[in-house]
């Protein structure tokens, strides 16, 4: 997250915001849960999960013990020679065990990798300080030339007691699973000798990701599907070049926490004229750029769904070429609507998310900000908490100054390293207006931000 307000346009831009079409069903006899829990061995608590019956466990957070490394759970106690893999369905009850190790420098670089994989929006901003100096600190060990053993333990203690300070928000449980991309009418249509990735995450109630997203994928694979894999959360492969026309197959993701969560969606091999004729009518059937409101979102990465799966010859048409016209202009006039901001707060602290296109959020760019208030809510500053990678090896923090009568001012200074210890002044970025619907509580509210173009912002 280079440059979070000057930016976020731009990633939104390139990759579009992912609307997930939900369409999920529940087997109709209740579950069978199991407990799975965890024996930490004297380090940090783990708190024990419930998991339905042919579910998944997550893998927590490594526990930490001072002096040690953690290195795996296992199901026996003793010679710990039963690594256990959390790819495991689980069908009964489940007792892990926390195997401890002595710190090394891999067992450092292994929490590292750890800790830049967690998404911070599934813990509580006040249990989160802390956590990103323990990180850019343990990553200064592992960049050093030859780190001393006493680094490298202080280091990795450091971090894995961030980690284990982490507090969970509230459980999100899955409430739907759904596809992307977005299916048009619970079909996908792929053209014979394409690639394909397709992705399904599970959701909460209110349509965001559950803390669990995993789903799992189940499909009785066809002659003329070639060359699947899969993970998490993507299913992928290729359509065969004999792929005969019409021909279909139902791929079902459940979700890994709850399986009794799941949706399904046709794949349609369909020759490439069809496709085309269901490009063009998708982007026909759009108003003009400037009739573009933030609800055609999911009409337009319909049709630049459909677009993509067209070869190159195919978009060289004339009237294919036509309509990606009036496509990318649309895009445009949706890239100028103000951008929309989710917030909470936990004090002075603020969590700010954006706002896809279709109102979810997009939770992989959330942060932080302290505020300090000048006049009524939401007058104030709000200053990012950390430092992100910019140019030439330089860092930038961002504040944004909230005015009475709506305008907004953004501000960015610049530092030689990620700790922020020798910060240039504040300089100005970029100025516009500002909406506001919410307050400073945990139900928090939206705020809009129009940049002035014209005003050196992005």
């Amino acid at each position: 997250m280079k440059q979070f307000f000057t930016t976020t346009l731009l990633c939104i831009s390139a990759f579009f915001a992912m609307t997930l079409t939900s369409c999920s069903s529940s087997d109709n006899d209740g579950p069978v849960n199991h407990t799975v829990t965890f024996h930490s061995n004297g380090g940090s608590a783990v708190e024990a999960q419930t998991v339905e019956d042919g579910g998944y466990a997550t893998e927590p957070l490594s526990p930490s013990k001072s002096g040690s490394a953690f290195d795996g759970w296992y199901t026996d106690n003793t010679d710990f020679l039963q690594a256990f893999d959390f790819g495991t369905p689980i069908t009964a009850a489940t007792d892990l065990y926390a195997k401890w190790s002595a710190i090394t420098l891999a067992a450092l670089q292994a929490l590292v990798v750890e800790a830049q994989a967690i998404n911070l929006d599934n813990y509580t901003s006040a249990s989160q300080e802390g956590f990103e100096s323990a990180l850019q600190a343990a990553i200064l060990v592992l960049e050093a030339d030859a780190p001393a053993q006493a680094q490298i333990t202080t280091a990795y203690n450091a971090l894995a007691t961030a980690l284990s300070a982490l507090v969970p928000v509230p459980h999100r449980p899955v409430a739907s699973v759904a596809f992307y991309p977005a299916p048009i009418e619970d079909v996908i249509k792929l053209t014979p000798g394409t690639p394909f990735n397709l992705y399904a995450y599970a959701l909460d109630a209110d349509g965001e990701h559950a803390t669990n997203s995993a789903v799992i994928f189940e499909i009785s694979l066809p002659a003329w599907m070639k060359d699947t894999t899969v993970s998490a959360n993507s299913f992928q492969g290729s359509i065969s070049e004999t792929a005969p026309a019409n021909a279909t197959v139902v791929l079902k993701a459940k979700s890994a926490e709850t399986p009794s969560k799941f949706t399904t969606v046709t794949i349609q091999v369909v020759t490439a004229e069809a496709l085309k004729a269901q490009f063009i009518a998708v982007v026909d059937a759009l108003p003009a750029p400037a009739g573009i409101t933030y609800e055609h979102g999911t009409s337009l990465e319909a049709a630049l769904n459909l677009y993509n799966m067209l070869s190159y010859d195919e978009r060289a048409e004339s009237n294919v070429a036509a309509a990606y016209s009036k496509l990318q202009a649309c895009f445009m006039a949706l890239e100028d609507l103000p951008l929309r901001f989710k917030y909470t707060f936990s004090g002075n602290i603020a969590t700010v998310t954006p706002m896809k296109y279709d109102g979810t959020l997009d939770e992989d760019e959330s942060i932080t900000m302290t505020y300090e208030k000048n006049g009524n809510f939401p007058c104030g500053t709000y200053t990012i908490n950390s430092w992100e990678e910019w140019d030439n090896n330089e860092y930038a923090q961002q504040r944004l100054v909230l005015n009475n009568g709506g305008t907004v001012e953004m501000f960015i200074r610049f530092s030689t390293n990620a700790q922020g210890t020798n910060p240039s002044q504040w300089q100005a970025g970029g100025i516009g207006t500002y909406t506001n619907q919410g307050t400073q509580s945990a139900a928090g509210g939206i705020l809009t931000l129009d940049f002035d173009d014209n005003s050196g912002n992005g």
